[in-house]
């Protein structure tokens, strides 16, 4: 990654990590990075993949498991960009759903996020210019009585919060909000 101007980060060159990177909306924000310059794209999944380029390093990562996460910052210790995508919808009415459903989603939507920024934060540190993205949903901002919309408003704000905490190390944080996906 190299700067142009202050505000702007380009990706020649660049390493990327992007959870859930094997499938859907996560494997087109993979494959975008690689058609523009990414050098090293980290995508990864909670099973083994192969790799479908040979710029793509698969990792087995959950993101709602600190040494899984621990192991992942380990792994891909050159990351310059994070993209936490991963996430469940597990389609829990917060009145009847079981508890430890409506957990699932908040330990994947929210804390995963936070465990991903914890374990990165040094590691993008390290770069004059580094950038977090959040991959949310418009859900955040409304309520139809499920978890899945609670756990990505609390992303949300996590995010946030990430972004304050970041920005003394030249960390840019970014939340993208999406609806529904092809």
């Amino acid at each position: 990654m190299r700067m142009t101007d202050p505000n702007t980060i380009t990706l020649d060159g660049a390493a990327v990590l992007v959870t859930g990177g094997f499938r859907g909306f996560g494997r087109a924000v993979v494959d975008e990075f690689l058609d523009r310059g990414a050098a090293t794209v980290y995508a990864t999944s909670r099973s083994r993949h192969d790799p479908f380029d040979d710029r793509v390093i698969p990792l087995v990562v959950d993101v709602a498991d600190d040494e899984s996460v621990a192991a992942a910052a380990n792994a891909a210790s050159d990351v310059s960009i994070l993209v936490n995508n991963a996430g469940i919808f597990l389609d829990t009415p917060v009145l009847d759903a079981p508890l430890d459903a409506l957990r699932a989603e908040w330990e994947t939507n929210t804390l995963g996020t936070i465990r991903m920024a914890r374990a990165f934060a040094p590691i993008l540190g390290r770069h004059p210019r580094s950038a977090m993205l959040n991959v949310l949903s418009v859900l955040s901002w409304l309520a139809i009585g499920r978890g899945y919309e609670m756990s990505k408003a609390a992303a949300w704000s996590a995010t946030n919060s990430l972004r304050d905490a970041l920005r003394e190390q030249g960390t840019i944080v970014t939340a993208l909000h999406v609806a529904y996906m092809d």
